[in-house]
């Protein structure tokens, strides 16, 4: 085989395997894009049926506590004091 058409050969295989790692990548992107827009999807219907429920991503209450609404709290009510073994009575 001459010199020329050595490397003529060489170069298309090397081509061939650029074609065939170009390929590749290309249905790992195709794959990949398609795992996103599923993933997409997923979190598109959970954020929408938590809004329906009236719930933010995180939880089921709002962003606002209770202690801060007076709910879990009586609001004006001094605490129990811990009196001392020797106060009178």
């Amino acid at each position: 085989m001459s010199d020329e058409r050595r490397y003529y050969e060489s170069i298309r295989r090397r081509a061939k395997r650029a074609q065939e790692r170009l390929r590749a990548t290309l249905e790992q992107s195709r794959l990949a894009t398609a795992r996103d827009k599923r993933t997409n999807k997923r979190c598109a219907a959970r954020d929408s049926s938590e809004t329906r429920l009236g719930r933010d991503r995180h939880g089921s209450r709002s962003s606002e506590r209770a202690g801060e609404l007076g709910e879990d709290r009586r609001m004006g009510v001094a605490p129990n004091p811990i009196q001392d073994p020797d106060a009178e009575r």
